[in-house]
């Protein structure tokens, strides 16, 4: 008896001066911050909240200094080394034997069976741990806020449901919660404990992780074990915590997605941290988009360069998903953590087994990473579909499927390469996905005519026409480059319009491709469609030959008849020679100087109001959307003025008097001549017109475009006749590209119009 009592009297003796040394060292650690341990810092970081983390000196070292203990996982440049090793190393003080007296056991007590307790100190202690397993606790201790300097609880292995909030326990450094029953973690259970370094909610039920759960700041967590729960997915803000941490372990879950439900965007900036994060042995099948979660491609690659993510063993898909970026990524990061080791394929089953690394190295297999489209997808029945990024192309392959029309429905995505050999197809018709379009082959069908309104689609890089049965080609082909569509050997009947099926073909050898062999039938032979002449496409002939008879009689009785003979039938001709011979003009006339071909052009006292006016068919879409498209933009472009009555002309008024007026007041004329402006009346009145105002005034200038390749002798107008014989007029399909430039120089510098 007296010996108990003699040491329950120590045990008072030491809990007084335990107590005594224990007020002296809070004041110390609190105020005075001087507690020193050999062979560690005191590590305080921007990033981190706690003040009470001691860290190994050597983590001051450089990675590759000797006595340096930076992990070799981490040994990357871009890292700061003293901050990412002191992560790993770091403990708090009162772990260190020295200050292990300041910390005492708390205990748990049960008030009933169901799992209801409540805490109970044997001694007080500045500092406690409350440790509780294989119990049967339901919930948190009810007074476990009369212990708020409670800096380590483990209540692993026992049937805790729900995380309530722990803002009392401001001290808290662990908190270890494994093999329980949570099934979700609110952002405000742990968003106040700013000391907190380490949680573990492993082998719990956990399925939902509210966003912000883990970045909040100030903070200090380091340590995050999330494995073995039933989460499906989790937000980006939960694992780019922003500052260095140990690990993020959230393996063997059955993780599918990452999002960004608060659509943040600044998760990176001038430190954005970096630690290891274990995602192994989920359910991911497709790397997340990092635009889709608030990042650009610049800072996707950073942080997988300062991220370790080791994402091996999970259900990937090798498919064009994987292309978009992430594969060179990747692959370029896990380079750096060689550790790791690459992710495999597991799908689809020909590209099971190969790694991410083996299509960066090897680029041509990155064709080999395509998506599948289905029926649902508008892939086309009994069709194989499928998107292939690595050639920027969608594959829609109908090929020997017994189509005899052509598809009406394909995949609502661009880059389309159809290929449709081997059918039945007659006509090639106009759909709006060929504007989609940059291939399509048609080769092996039975194809007679052409929608003629698809030469007009310019982002079709190749058309393959080969091996089909077409008789026939339209004027609009002119629009396509030959080397862009293929015909193969054709023979097609020839008329007398299609003199342009010469010229098209000579931009093919000048290229030097050779797609199309056409064959001309005419009315006498078979002719090679890059040789055929005028005299083979038409029969009449005797207008172009009588105006040579006429000019060769014309030199043998010059003599007699030279001035009747050139007066009535070549008078236009003389009058067009005359003024353009003529270099001088007459004295006393006012002249206006143009620097540009060092011309002196004559100029009334008539206002001038355009520089140009242009005459030509309206009702030719071709060629109306030509002029509006092209050559009024170019000439606008140069400084010219130019009248389109079409656009320029007021609603309402009489259409002669409006040509009349107009142009009278335009210094010179632009005329496209084709077969239906001969016919047209409004364009017979405006060339009258041009002519008379050209004849009177030598100061205007007319330049007229041969659109149709008109001989002269199908030309009814002698006066417009004469520009085709003295070859004034210019061909429309200028092989030599200089057209436009032909059409400045006829209509000379622009009108200073502000003169007039």
């Amino acid at each position: 008896m007296r010996m108990l009592k003699m040491t329950g009297y120590k045990q008072c003796v030491y809990f007084v001066i335990g107590c005594l040394v224990s007020t002296s060292i809070t004041a110390t650690i609190v105020n005075e911050k001087d507690v020193h341990i050999e062979g560690y810092f005191r590590w305080e970081h921007p990033s981190i909240a706690s003040k009470f983390l001691f860290c190994m000196q050597c983590c001051k070292k450089l990675p590759f200094e000797k006595g340096s203990c930076f992990p070799v996982m981490y040994m990357n440049n871009n890292r700061d080394s003293a901050a990412c090793c002191s992560t790993i190393k770091s403990k708090p003080f009162w772990e260190f034997r020295k200050y292990s007296y300041l910390k005492g056991d708390l205990f748990i007590e049960y008030n009933s069976l169901i799992g209801f307790a409540k805490i109970v100190s044997k001694n007080k202690y500045q500092l406690y741990d409350l440790e509780h397993h294989h119990g049967f606790l339901k919930e948190f201790p009810d007074n476990i806020c009369n212990f708020p300097t409670i800096v380590r609880m483990d209540l692993s292995w026992n049937r805790i449901q729900f995380l309530p909030s722990l803002e009392c326990l401001q001290s808290l450094d662990s908190l270890i919660l494994s093999d329980n029953k949570i099934k979700r973690i609110d952002a405000s259970s742990l968003a106040s404990l700013s000391n907190l370094r380490q949680i573990d909610f492993s082998y719990n039920r956990i399925e939902y992780l509210e966003p912000g759960c883990f970045s909040y700041r100030p903070g200090s967590l380091l340590k995050i074990h999330l494995q073995y729960n039933n989460i499906k997915s989790i937000d980006i803000s939960d694992l780019i915590l922003k500052h260095y941490f140990d690990f993020i372990k959230i393996f063997n879950n059955d993780l599918r997605t990452i999002t960004n439900l608060k659509n943040n965007t600044g998760f990176v900036n001038g430190s954005i941290g970096g630690g290891l994060i274990q995602m192994m042995n989920n359910s991911f099948t497709n790397l997340p988009m990092y635009n889709t979660l608030g990042f650009s491609a610049d800072d996707a690659l950073k942080i997988v360069f300062r991220y370790t993510i080791d994402v091996l063993y999970n259900k990937w898909i090798c498919d064009c998903k994987m292309w978009d970026g992430y594969l060179v990524m990747a692959s370029q990061a896990m380079d750096q953590y060689y550790t790791l080791g690459m992710p495999k394929c597991v799908y689809p089953p020909h590209l099971k087994g190969y790694s991410l690394g083996y299509f960066r190295m090897k680029n041509h297999t990155a064709d080999l990473l395509i998506c599948n489209i289905t029926e649902k997808e508008k892939c086309p029945v009994r069709c194989n579909c499928f998107d292939q990024p690595s050639k920027n192309r969608v594959v829609v392959n109908c090929t020997s499927q017994l189509y005899i029309s052509m598809p009406h429905v394909v995949p609502d995505l661009s880059g389309l390469d159809i290929d449709l050999r081997h059918n039945k197809i007659t006509f090639f018709q106009k759909h709006e996905y060929l504007e989609r379009t940059i291939s399509i082959n048609l080769s092996f069908n039975f194809i007679v005519n052409v929608d003629p309104t698809i030469y007009r689609i310019q982002n079709i890089l190749f058309t393959d026409l080969r091996n089909n049965q077409i008789q026939t080609l339209h004027r609009e082909l002119l629009l396509r480059d030959p080397c862009a569509i293929g015909f193969g050997k054709i023979t097609v009947k020839c008329t007398c319009d299609m003199i342009w099926i010469k010229l098209w073909l000579h931009k093919q050898h000048a290229v030097n491709c050779s797609y199309n062999q056409i064959t001309c039938e005419t009315h006498e032979s078979f002719v090679n469609a890059a040789l055929v002449s005028k005299s083979d496409l038409c029969e009449d002939q005797d207008i172009e030959r009588s105006f040579m008879s006429y000019v060769l009689l014309g030199v043998t009785i010059i003599s007699v008849a030279i001035g009747t003979f050139l007066c009535s039938q070549f008078k236009y001709e003389i009058l067009i020679l005359f003024r353009k011979l003529r270099c001088k003009r007459q004295i006393g006339i006012s002249f206006h100087y143009r620097s540009g071909n060092n011309e002196l052009v004559q100029m009334d006292d008539k206002t001038i109001s355009y520089d140009a006016y242009l005459s030509f068919d309206e009702n030719n879409e071709i060629i109306r959307k030509w002029i509006v498209e092209d050559l009024i933009k170019h000439l606008e472009s140069k400084g010219y003025k130019l009248c389109l009555p079409c656009r320029d002309f007021d609603a309402g008024m009489i259409r002669e008097e409006e040509i009349r007026g107009v142009i009278s007041k335009c210094k010179s004329f632009i005329v496209l001549l084709s077969d239906e402006y001969l016919e047209d009346h409004f364009a017979n009145l405006e060339w009258k017109l041009i002519w008379n105002n050209y004849k009177y005034d030598r100061s205007k200038r007319i330049a007229i475009i041969n659109y149709d390749i008109m001989e002269s002798g199908y030309v009814k107008q002698r006066n417009m006749k004469a520009f085709l014989r003295l070859g004034y007029a210019m061909d429309f399909s200028n092989t030599d590209h200089q057209l436009m430039q032909e059409i400045v120089h006829k209509l000379g510098q622009p009108v200073d119009l502000q003169k007039y």
